[in-house]
């Protein structure tokens, strides 16, 4: 079956993109959900109710850094399809989210504690450790979002669902593994150590490799049409959709002008 064959995998239109998206989305809800499960199953009620306070400071902090780096897509799509390098804006936009969530995570362990008491009305002690985990965790999400929508290409996209599949397996097997030893704390450190491993570095090599690429193409433009005409061999309905216009259509055009008159 063509499925298990990822290169000959093919979906039409918006399902080329949405389908990766989609699987990534799904696997990330697998690996960041499935910690809570596990510590219940795993620890006790008190690691439990630690947790859910933790987790009441990280779920809102997060959500403002999706915000910010979702309005990233666009531009980064932009200069994509203009040929223009992202390298500049994608370092300076890792350094000010990884700055952001450095803020963060000195905020949470400094007044983290006190709030947690003030929530729980002194209902559950949550130590700074907690919160240096939840902040970690933060701060390599944030790294990972920007590298994340700066790879938003049908390709790269799916690079980003299958390493999603270990991710997801690594982050699930180490919660279940260090729960006992490391309680609260470990569904966040497995989180960080996980996206790390298995998102942030890949994607670091993967922007390097796509920069690398863009500069050949940009110094000898004779190599884009030929990669073009090579991808298109391989994913014909991908760039028949496209390319009105672009150098492949005229191209085509003047080999079935020749043709005719063969």
């Amino acid at each position: 079956m063509t499925i298990f064959q990822y290169r000959k995998f093919h979906l039409p239109g918006l399902l080329s993109q949405g389908m990766w998206y989609l699987m990534i989305s799904v696997v990330s809800a697998f690996a960041f959900q499935w910690g809570r499960i596990v510590l219940a199953s795993r620890g006790t009620l008190d690691q439990v109710a630690t947790y859910s306070i933790a987790m009441q400071f990280y779920a809102p902090l997060w959500s403002f850094f999706i915000a910010a780096g979702t309005s990233l897509w666009p531009i980064f799509a932009r200069n994509r399809s203009r040929n223009e390098s992202n390298s500049a804006l994608l370092l300076r936009m890792v350094l000010y989210f990884a700055g952001a969530g450095l803020i963060c995570l000195i905020g949470l362990m400094l007044f983290g504690p006190w709030l947690a008491g003030v929530i729980s009305h002194s209902a559950v002690e949550a130590s700074a450790m907690i919160f240096l985990g939840c902040g970690l965790l933060i701060i390599v999400q944030s790294v990972q979002l920007v590298l994340g929508v700066s790879l938003t290409s049908p390709r790269d996209l799916r690079f980003q669902a299958l390493w999603g599949i270990p991710m997801a397996a690594s982050v699930i097997g180490a919660t279940w593994l260090f729960v006992p030893a490391l309680g609260a704390i470990t569904p966040f450190l497995a989180a960080g150590v996980g996206v790390l491993s298995f998102q942030v570095f890949p994607n670091v090599f993967r922007v390097r490799a796509n920069s690398r690429s863009l500069r050949e193409t940009t110094a000898n433009p004779e190599l884009e049409t030929v990669a073009q005409l090579s991808r298109r061999s391989q994913h014909p309905g991908e760039y028949d959709r496209r390319d009105h216009g672009s150098p492949i259509r005229s191209i085509d055009r003047r080999l079935k002008w020749h043709k005719s008159e063969w």
